[in-house]
């Protein structure tokens, strides 16, 4: 894992989750024309943490 991954997911080991789950993703575009040229980048990072309940019904 890199040190960014670490980071995102210590807190989540820190209270237990049953699972967590990280997506990253990058978008890359360019546009080229006779004068102007363009280029666009972006990135995104979506995490996902779950915690899956016992059903104990003497908590109830």
């Amino acid at each position: 894992m890199t040190e960014m991954d670490q980071t995102a997911v210590q807190p989540g080991r820190e209270v237990g989750p049953d699972a967590v789950e990280i997506e990253f993703g990058v978008d890359l575009a360019t546009q080229a024309g006779a004068v102007i040229s363009r280029s666009e980048a972006s990135c995104r990072m979506k995490v996902t943490v779950l915690w899956q309940r016992e059903s104990n019904d003497e908590t109830r």
